[in-house]
């Protein structure tokens, strides 16, 4: 089966690729949303950078993709078009000062370098974004969060391709944690530093994450000093820091890669990263409520269900796991191998899939109870799960080209971006049937559902 590989002006060449489409069959059909099965879109976007971040519009209208090059593509979700590209002032202008590498503890990162060759060196990436709630008041509608790595976020409104505001991200303080930088005063306190060879150095924090609250008042940034910033919206001021109190386990003492607020509860948020914690904050209140011991969290995979957080780790085991928002104990075995056919298969190759990201969502019949996890580092994956049907299996993706390092479900729920280390965006429809697909296949591509 054929792909379509879209360029900047819509139009595509055909091109053969090994991808599996997998429906678990283990299901009887009597089970509440076993009529969902996964449909692969004849439309695939080739970029050529990293998708750091995927984040569809309120409105289902864009699909944003923060890429590894530092712009963000803003993409048509329905023919994957780029309609537009969103490139900082500071992007436009800025030499190159690093390169992507990939840390010991799995993440993506930046290697900072101080090299006068322009050749040796590539743009910061735009590692994260999250768009306003839809808001039927006075608030502007298609507004996205946009955060990079050299320490910035940005509001952009997105249908103009205009920058509204942008507020540079501090470090905590002189003994800023984990990706200050190393060296004098001067980085200590995130000023940029100029060296012998005349190329200027950002020195500062990494915004890695950020979210908005349902209700759009108020956003929060992960970042790689370990704090948790949390912002008004209406003023655009900071308003708390969330970081390590003398209690032992409160606070993150490494990079933040996921924060979520609790959909119910803007004064609830929840964030995880590098440190093996998952945090519960009290936002008001500054403090660290619950942490979850054990999730090693080195991508957006951080979700809530009610008073149940889901969280995608970056290791060989124990990948997928629920745990108890208010006493912070596990809820239930992990369920990332899932059942049926895709979970013998994953056994007999012997590959295991190291989870970078996680989204939550889904169609509004399955009342938004989707969650979807990929990863790569041995098998490049991504399945989909129905978490208040018992945890089960949909489908999966099986054979992607390249590790999924961003997930995203259109608002509702017909669609989900798969986001991919070597460029490639995958759109996959979520349909429902009347009744279970019939396996087929055609050229190097095999659907089984």
């Amino acid at each position: 089966m054929a792909e379509l590989l879209v360029d900047k002006d819509g139009e595509g060449d055909e091109e053969e690729q090994e991808l599996q489409v997998m429906r678990d069959e283990e299901d009887d059909g009597g089970g509440f949303g076993s009529n969902h099965t996964l449909k692969l879109s004849p439309t695939t976007v080739t970029i050529q950078s990293e998708i750091f971040c995927l984040a569809f519009s309120a409105d289902g209208r864009f699909l944003l993709a923060c890429c590894g090059d530092g712009m963000v593509r803003v993409l048509n979700p329905h023919n994957g078009v780029v309609i537009s590209v969103l490139v900082s002032k500071r992007e436009r202008s800025r030499k190159s000062y690093g390169k992507v590498e990939r840390g010991s503890s799995g993440a993506l990162g930046l290697q900072k370098k101080r090299s006068s060759s322009i050749l040796d060196s590539v743009k910061l990436p735009c590692t994260c974004a999250a768009f306003r709630p839809y808001n039927k008041g006075e608030k502007t509608n298609g507004v996205a969060l946009i955060g990079y790595s050299h320490g910035e976020i940005q509001l952009w409104h997105v249908p103009s391709a205009k920058v509204l505001h942008k507020l540079a991200v501090p470090p905590e303080d002189s003994n800023s944690r984990g990706g200050a930088g190393d060296g004098d005063k001067a980085e200590e306190k995130g000023e940029a530093s100029k060296r012998d060879d005349n190329i200027e150095i950002p020195i500062g924090v990494e915004v890695l994450c950020c979210a908005f609250s349902s209700d759009g008042e108020f956003f929060a940034v992960g970042a790689s000093d370990g704090v948790v910033r949390v912002y008004s919206d209406t003023t655009r001021e900071m308003l708390v820091e969330l970081k390590p109190g003398m209690a032992r386990g409160s606070g993150h003492s490494s990079r933040v890669f996921s924060v979520k607020f609790h959909p119910d509860d803007s004064n609830t948020l929840v964030s995880g990263g590098w440190d093996n914690c998952v945090q519960v904050w009290d936002v008001e209140k500054a403090t660290t409520v619950t942490t979850v011991f054990g999730p090693h969290i080195c991508g957006d995979a951080v979700g809530v269900f009610g008073r149940t957080i889901v969280t995608g780790s970056w290791r060989d085991e124990s990948q997928l796991e629920a745990w108890d928002m208010d006493s912070g104990k596990a809820s239930g075995p992990s369920f990332w191998s899932g059942s049926g056919k895709g979970a013998l298969l994953q056994q007999a190759l012997g590959r295991r899939c190291r989870l970078y990201a996680a989204a939550f969502g889904g169609p509004e019949d399955a009342r938004g109870s989707f969650v979807a996890a990929g990863g790569g580092e041995g098998a490049n994956e991504v399945k989909v799960f129905d978490f208040l049907d018992n945890r089960r299996l949909i489908g999966s993706l099986l054979g992607l080209s390249a590790g999924a390092i961003s997930l995203a479900f259109e608002p509702q729920g017909q669609q989900l971006a798969v986001g991919l280390a070597d460029g490639q965006i995958h759109l996959v429809d979520i349909e429902t049937t009347a009744e279970a697909p019939q396996e087929s296949s055609g050229g190097k591509t095999i659907m089984v559902f």
